[in-house]
């Protein structure tokens, strides 16, 4: 007979092991074991972007926000991320709108659209259906990509030798209404991903993803239509909070 006690810690362990295998990536999210200790001298963080819709591998997530409705979006994601990194002593490096006005000086924002571009990398997706996570697919296809780590070490000149870039993805944005056993819904919903790269190598150092809905139902009557969607500042609160940045390197997480 299994000792409950023993059972239950194994259990515990078990749910909160990362995911190994010789064909499968470290799948666990935060600080990846390589980085344990490091907190990088200089982050470079990119703006903003929406993730390629042409790399995805799962349709529900294909995005159905207006491009009208992604750029406050990602404006968000940015201030976000700004006043996160604020009064946190340990954290040092450009924001996007100092790396922007950084590249611009020196006729070099076409960096910014390189990588952008390697994102959109073209791969045959039956050959990793594992690539459907994000994290993988980076670790798989794009880690060790030439012309990847050639746009890193680029942008790391160009930012006074930054060590690490971390960059903010949209990877699904989404406007959907839907009956929900008589209820008519309209719900909004956004998955954000960040990810902090070495750019001496391309390792991944940390990377955290979250989903946030926000909807609103009403009662399906005859000749009544869906209900307004909800306003994306409600998806913004719920998706843009401190929990995210838990185990960041350097990070003061008083939560």
């Amino acid at each position: 007979m299994i000792n409950k006690y023993f059972f239950i810690f194994f259990c515990l362990v078990f749910y909160n092991a990362c995911v190994h295998s010789t064909k499968t990536p470290t799948l666990c999210r935060g600080i990846q074991t390589d980085y344990n200790n490091d907190i990088p001298a200089k982050i470079l963080v990119l703006p903003c972007s929406l993730w390629p819709q042409k790399i995805l591998h799962d349709s529900s997530f294909k995005t159905t926000a207006l491009p009208k409705e992604i750029t406050p979006m990602c404006n968000a994601f940015d201030e976000y991320i700004v006043d996160s990194f604020t009064d946190q002593p340990y954290i040092n490096g450009f924001s996007p709108a100092a790396v922007k006005q950084m590249l611009a000086k020196k006729n070099q924002v076409h960096l910014l659209d390189q990588i952008k571009d390697l994102w959109s990398i073209n791969y045959d997706k039956k050959s990793c259906p594992l690539c459907q996570d994000p994290a993988v697919f980076y670790k798989t296809i794009l880690k060790n990509n030439t012309q990847w780590l050639l746009g890193l070490s680029n942008l790391a000149k160009a930012s006074e030798y930054s060590d690490a870039i971390l960059i903010p993805l949209i990877y699904s944005a989404q406007n959907l209404q839907f009956d929900d056993r008589g209820l008519l819904v309209s719900q909004r919903k956004l998955t954000t991903i960040l990810f902090m790269v070495d750019v001496s190598n391309g390792a991944l150092i940390w990377f955290n993803q979250r989903t946030a809905t926000k909807s609103h139902k009403i009662l399906k009557e005859k000749e009544i239509s869906y209900p307004d969607f909800p306003a994306w500042q409600l998806v913004y609160d719920q998706a843009f909070v401190k929990s995210f940045w838990q185990k960041f390197p350097g990070m003061k997480q008083p939560y």
